[in-house]
């Protein structure tokens, strides 16, 4: 008599999709029964959405760097906790959604982790500040500063460095943060065309409201200058601070954004993309203007020079866009012409016979005097993180007798704070995070011009954003260093994903088509 068998279900039908499908809907519908009788109908519907969300997230990571990169660099989460009552920890957590692509490309992809050498030198400048706090008067204040580069500076740089992996993403991201300055300029537009900004006397109004007094947040205005003195009248035209709320530091962040999108104006096929790279580089422009700095007109002017001797630009080109910015200043901001001939009273710093400078311009100078005799009486180390402006700024700018200064303010210069503040040790390691990310877009640029000058192009983008920057920083300290940091990890990103997105074309059967250069000859 044989044994019975025993005859089990196939195991082959539970790999089937629709049974794995239908399992995971029993267990959803489930937990949601669940959740509806512990949480209620409200509570149960949220839950559902967030984790919806992170789901959608988790096969959609580059949605959440879009997103992020956006956000962050409209500066929403400041506006938010500002303007709205957002508390500040959940407004400083908006990098934060950087984690899920994070986890999802390092646990569930299996890929590595990305540590490059802007990251490495990143730390070895954290110990540069930790050596100089050492020195400081007030420990306290040189920790937060350090708090502050940890999360504004190492972790973003990590996260968007590890979130970044492809070419294709860091096109998406460029026209994420383009869209952000965009959006800014075209607020500022809207602001400046719908009421006036010329106040007579000490007191202006807009729509029965005093200056300044922009509760919203998306379009403020901060800082003047006078247009006219005579007739026994002072007539002050106000500036554009955008969502940043601060005039110059609102031009610095746009400025860098021209490359960037001059670059996507040349290397995109689509007419539609083409169009919207220009539409996007007008009104980030606007914000310039409207912004009234100098410096950021300098900027401007800086890098036209730049991109005539890299031969991206003939002369005759140059002089278009020259002819162009003119008239654009006179349709939208008359008054940017007054503004920049008081460029021309710098050199009353020199000479007696120069009308004096604007006592904006004498207290930078006073600042940065002062930071550098503050750095040779402190050479290896400094004084500390944050600490100048607080025990050495009034002292120091006083003794100068150039103008008396009454509050604690920082140098305006990003290379003599950081040298006051942390030696030449903290200096020379924060160069070398800006030199080595500098020049490795610079051999991407000249290995890839012939063969892949798309890719050659984009590296001279970031590369131009970053002289961009570093030439604001001549006359800005390190505020708002989010943004840095974030330009910083955006060239590394890009630095990689150029790098590799060559190699695969190198190694293709059917390599990609380039785009066409926009120089007018092959010379790199």
């Amino acid at each position: 008599m044989s044994n019975p068998r025993i005859h089990l279900p196939s195991l082959i039908a539970i790999n089937r999709p629709k049974t794995i499908m239908m399992a995971i809907w029993l267990c959803a519908l489930g937990a949601y029964g669940v959740l509806l009788l512990k949480l209620g109908m409200v509570l149960t519907l949220v839950v559902v959405v967030v984790m919806g969300s992170l789901t959608f997230l988790v096969f959609k990571p580059e949605l959440a760097t879009l997103a992020v990169m956006f956000v962050l660099y409209a500066n929403f989460a400041a506006i938010a906790h500002q303007f709205y009552g957002v508390p500040k920890p959940l407004a400083a957590a908006v990098a934060l959604p950087l984690i899920i692509p994070l986890l999802t490309y390092t646990i569930l992809r299996r890929q590595r982790l990305v540590v490059d050498r802007g990251f490495v030198l990143m730390l070895v400048f954290l110990a540069c500040l930790i050596a100089s706090s050492f020195l400081a008067k007030d420990p306290m204040v040189a920790l937060g500063w350090m708090g502050q580069f940890l999360v504004e500076g190492l972790l973003v740089y990590f996260l968007v460095t590890n979130v970044i992996r492809k070419l294709t993403t860091l096109k998406r991201v460029i026209w994420s943060v383009l869209l952000a300055g965009a959006l800014m300029g075209a607020l500022s537009l809207f602001w400046e065309l719908t009421g006036t900004h010329i106040q007579t006397g000490t007191r202006i109004q807009y729509e029965g409201q005093a200056y300044g007094q922009n509760t919203s947040g998306f379009a403020q205005q901060k800082g003047q200058f006078a247009v006219d003195e005579s007739r026994g009248q002072k007539i002050v035209r106000t500036r554009s601070a955008g969502l940043i709320g601060e005039p110059n530091r609102y031009a610095q962040i746009m400025v860098v954004l021209l490359p960037l999108a001059i670059f996507r104006f040349w290397g995109e096929r689509s007419r539609f993309l083409r169009l919207a790279a220009a539409g996007l580089t007008g009104l980030i422009l606007v914000g310039i203007l409207l912004s009234f700095s100098r410096m950021g007109f300098l900027t401007i002017v800086l890098l036209l020079l730049i991109m005539t001797f890299m031969r991206y630009l003939k002369p005759s080109q140059v002089f278009s866009i020259a002819l162009v910015f003119a008239v654009l200043v006179l349709v939208a901001a008359p008054d940017y012409v007054v503004r920049m001939e008081s460029l021309g009273r710098i050199g009353g710093l020199f000479s007696k016979t120069t009308e004096a400078p604007d006592e904006a311009v004498l207290g930078r100078v006073a600042q940065n005097l002062a930071a550098l005799r503050v750095f040779l009486q402190n050479p290896v180390l400094g004084v500390g993180p944050g600490n100048f402006a607080k025990f050495y700024s009034t002292q120091f700018v006083n003794a100068l007798s150039l103008i008396h200064q009454n509050e604690d303010y920082r140098a305006h210069s990003l290379y003599l704070e950081i040298a006051a503040e942390t030696g030449l040790m903290g200096f020379t390691a924060f160069m070398a995070i800006v030199w080595v990310l500098m020049h490795q877009l610079w051999q991407l640029r000249v290995r890839w011009s012939q063969r892949y000058p798309d890719l050659a192009n984009l590296a001279t983008a970031f590369l131009l954003a970053l002289i961009a920057y570093l030439a604001t920083g001549v006359f800005l300290h390190l505020s708002y260093s989010r943004y840095f940091w974030l330009l910083m990890a955006l060239s590394g990103a890009a630095i990689r994903t150029i790098g590799l997105e060559a190699w695969q074309r190198a190694h293709s059967v059917k390599p990609l088509r380039p785009a066409p250069t926009p120089r007018h000859d092959a010379a790199a």
